[in-house]
């Protein structure tokens, strides 16, 4: 039999029969990193995909690599040397694309991918399965070798086409199927970002899945025995420039009570988020997956019997509901929590926010009470960061200048009010807001994050996983950037 043929009918065999099944397996990596399908339509989305995608890639291996090798020289030890490195090198690029994808929810070909692979690779290697998919990938390139020998020995003494002409067709069909079936039925979009290439993915972070389980993993863990009052006052549109003695007076004098954070920074890109971020101290993007599941600090609230008054979104609505609450409150002196959120201008908001204080001061319910004024969002593209005013129950006056954020406030809040041992450990964003060292912060929407590095004097952003740097920010933080934006679910 002519060499050339029994090179190539042996490369079928071993590619076909070996690296394909091998392939689809090693696929099956990707389930890591998000959930499995859920009805018929996903299965036979994600099947026919499976097949499909690693079948054409061992396709493509064999025809553009292995079979000029083989026709040019088909030699004994060229074609099965040469054969099991192309095995190898491509399996081992899906292994290392499901450990991207199953840690940072991107594939190689992003340019996170890029940036992973380019000198950071320290990150994917504290995956928890790391070391697992290692010991099974040298045992993986041990059975290639062994079974690659056994069937060059094999096909000498007997040969024959193992591996018939159909599976190339199989690999097509299944491929052509998947893919129309994704245009005509309800596959989740998050599920396509299974496989490169699909419509539906955005070549880079997927921070939209629905499906995964959002909780809370703590306990505050509170011993403290007070119970002080709160009263949160959030104006919607708020940027740092807006809070000046012309523009708000009453509250501007109001700094003289308290401690002013001056470089307080916006974590969210709008109204909506902005309020997420400060009650529930965690990254935007989280907004749409807390389904039934309240601020941490509430559940501790309710165990103290705090009488909790939420008046919504709007100000005029809000305002009559705490006059009344205000005027009606008789002589109970259950602690309160008391939230405002005002939609007016900052000139009107400022008297408004007079007239209240006014109020509780007439009516005693000031005492022992803490106060946080601040804003949801900057209110322009420009302005990143929104004020912060901070008054505790013993009044202390200060300036902070050192970068803070809305992922401290309530932490921070529970520590003081109650003593709770595991503020930050809960809401796992945040920092003291007394603590001055801070080396970077980060702000999140469903589909891109900001980073500001303040130890380089850098930033970067994120934006449908394609990367902007600015000035000197290190490339690593995009990594802890990532795993915050899961770490929830």
């Amino acid at each position: 039999m002519q060499r050339k043929s029994f090179a190539l009918l042996w490369g079928r065999k071993i590619f076909f029969g070996l690296s394909f099944p091998l392939s689809c397996l090693l696929g099956l990596l990707y389930l890591k990193g998000s959930s499995l399908p859920i009805n018929f339509s996903e299965w036979f989305y994600f099947v026919t995909n499976l097949v499909g995608y690693f079948g054409l890639l061992n396709v493509l291996f064999f025809y553009l690599l292995f079979y000029p090798i083989a026709r040019i020289q088909p030699s004994y030890y060229v074609v099965r040397i040469w054969s099991l490195i192309l095995i190898l090198i491509l399996n081992s690029l899906i292994v290392i694309d499901a450990m991207i994808f199953s840690k940072y929810q991107v594939h190689l070909y992003s340019d996170i991918g890029k940036l992973l692979l380019s000198g950071d690779l320290h990150h994917l290697a504290s995956n928890e399965i790391f070391a697992g998919i290692i010991a099974i990938f040298l045992v993986y390139a041990f059975v290639v070798w062994l079974r690659g020998e056994a069937t060059w020995r094999s096909m000498q003494g007997r040969f024959y086409n193992p591996i018939g002409g159909i599976h190339l067709g199989v690999i097509f069909f299944l491929l052509f199927v998947g893919k129309t079936f994704y245009f005509f039925s309800s596959v989740h979009p998050q599920f396509t970002a299974y496989f490169p290439f699909d419509v539906n993915y955005r070549n880079g972070v997927d921070l939209e899945d629905g499906r995964k389980k959002f909780t809370y993993s703590k306990d505050l863990n509170c011993p403290g025995k007070e119970n002080p009052n709160l009263i949160m006052i959030t104006l919607k549109e708020w940027g740092s420039s807006d809070f000046t003695d012309e523009k708000m007076p009453h509250v501007y004098r109001m700094k003289r009570h308290g401690v002013n954070f001056s470089n307080h920074y916006s974590v969210a890109s709008t109204v909506k988020t902005g309020l997420f971020t400060l009650f529930y101290s965690m990254p935007a993007s989280y907004e749409p997956h807390t389904g039934n599941v309240k601020p941490f600090f509430l559940k501790e609230m309710n165990k103290r019997n705090y009488e909790i008054l939420d008046y919504g979104r709007n100000e005029e609505d809000s305002w009559v509901s705490f006059k009344s609450w205000s005027n009606n409150r008789g002589e109970e002196r259950k602690p309160f929590f008391l939230s405002i959120v005002m939609d007016g201008i900052v000139q009107e908001s400022d008297v408004l926010i007079q007239e209240m204080i006014s109020i509780l001061q007439e009516r005693n319910l000031l005492e022992n009470t803490h106060i946080v004024i601040t804003g949801s969002h900057p209110g322009k593209i420009s302005d990143s960061r929104i004020p912060l005013l901070y008054i505790d129950s013993k009044r202390k006056t200060s300036e902070a200048h050192h970068p803070t954020s809305h992922y401290d406030i309530l932490p921070s809040l529970t520590q003081n009010l109650w003593n709770c041992k595991n503020s930050f450990e809960v809401a796992r964003v945040g920092f003291p807001l007394t603590q001055q060292k801070r080396e970077w912060l980060f702000s999140s929407s469903p589909n891109s994050f900001k980073i500001y590095d303040f130890l380089n004097d850098g930033m970067i952003e994120v934006i449908d996983g394609k990367i902007n740097t600015e000035g000197n920010a290190r490339s690593e933080l995009v990594f802890s950037t990532i795993e915050h934006l899961k770490r929830y679910f």
